[in-house]
């Protein structure tokens, strides 16, 4: 959405495009960074899966003292 802005002011005025540079680096930057984070963490099958092993079932009291 910022760069569709700054790229309609860009159109408009085309002398702020040397100042606008640095900014659409710095969104390319963070829609790469957002993108692998993605894929990676949806391409890690059950290793990355922390569901896969549910430790609620471990049960952590044990089973030979009385209960009151």
């Amino acid at each position: 959405m910022l760069a569709a802005i700054l790229y309609k002011i860009d159109a408009v005025q085309p002398a702020l495009a040397v100042l606008f540079r640095p900014v659409y680096m710095i969104i390319a930057g963070i829609a790469l960074l957002l993108t692998w984070k993605w894929f990676r963490e949806r391409a890690g099958g059950k290793r990355h899966d922390r569901r896969h092993a549910d430790r609620r079932q471990d049960d952590r009291r044990d089973d030979t003292e009385p209960r009151e």
